[in-house]
C-alpha cells in the first residue's frame, strides 16, 4: 500500500456509541488540518450507531464507514481501522473523546519537522468538568530509551494520551501485538513506541477523554 505523504488517517472503532459518537465525529470534522480520512469500524452495534455514521458518511467523503458482520471484540476493531489506513500518520479516536480543533495540525506539523519522534500528542483531561479547572496530563517521553521507559512507568496510570497520539503509521504497523487481547495491551503499544523513538507532548491543544 502506497502511503500518502502528509496525509492523516484517523481510526474510530465503536460499539453502541450512539450517546457520544455524534460529538466525537464533529470534533474531528472541524479539525483545522483538513487532509485526513476518518475510518469508522462498527462492531455490529445494536443501537443507532449505524444510522448516525452512515448519515455522516453521506455528507463527508472523508468518512469511510464499515459495519462488521458480528462483534469480533475491541482488539480486532482497533486493528481493523489501522489495516484500512492510507495515511503517513495514524491515530485512534474513541467514540466518546473530543479533540481540540488544532489537535491534528499541531501534531502532524511537529512530526513532519522532528524525525526522531514517533508520536506526538496534546495535554489531556477528562469529561468530569471544565478543562481549565483540571490539572491536565502533559508528560512526554524524551531522552534515551531507558529514560523513556522509566518516565512511562512513573506515569503509566495516566498514559492514555500516548495511546491516542498521532503516530507514524509505518512505525505503528511494526507492533505485532495489535489485535491481540491481553491485560495492559495499550501499555505494551506505548512502550513499543517509546522503544522506537520519542513521544512529544505539545503545550497547546487538548484531548478530553469520555
Amino acid at each position: 500500500m502506497m502511503k500518502k505523504k502528509g496525509f492523516v488517517s484517523i481510526g474510530m472503532p465503536v460499539y453502541n456509541g450512539e450517546k457520544f459518537i455524534d460529538a466525537a465525529i464533529q470534533s474531528l470534522l472541524h479539525q483545522t488540518h483538513r487532509n485526513f480520512e476518518l475510518i469508522i469500524s462498527d462492531n455490529a452495534s445494536t443501537d443507532t450507531t449505524e444510522t448516525i455514521c452512515r448519515e455522516y458518511a453521506i455528507k463527508d467523503k472523508r468518512i469511510k464507514y464499515f459495519r462488521q458482520p458480528q462483534n469480533f471484540g475491541a482488539e480486532h476493531n482497533f486493528k481493523f481501522v489501522l489495516d484500512e489506513a492510507y495515511g503517513e500518520y495514524f491515530m485512534w479516536a474513541s467514540c466518546d473523546d473530543i479533540f481540540s480543533k488544532n489537535f491534528v495540525e499541531i501534531n502532524q506539523k511537529f512530526l513532519s519537522e522532528n524525525l526522531d519522534y514517533v508520536a506526538s500528542t496534546c495535554p489531556t483531561g477528562f469529561d468530569i468538568g471544565p478543562l481549565n479547572q483540571q490539572t491536565l496530563i502533559d508528560f512526554a517521553l524524551n531522552g534515551n530509551v531507558i529514560e523513556r521507559f522509566i518516565k512511562f512507568f512513573d506515569y503509566s496510570y495516566v498514559s492514555h494520551g500516548i495511546f491516542y497520539s498521532l503516530i507514524r503509521a509505518d512505525v505503528l504497523r511494526g507492533c505485532e501485538v495489535i489485535g491481540q487481547a491481553f491485560f495492559a495491551s495499550d501499555w505494551f503499544i506505548d512502550l513499543y513506541l517509546a522503544l522506537n523513538g520519542k513521544v512529544h507532548r505539545s503545550s497547546d491543544g487538548y484531548t478530553v477523554f469520555g
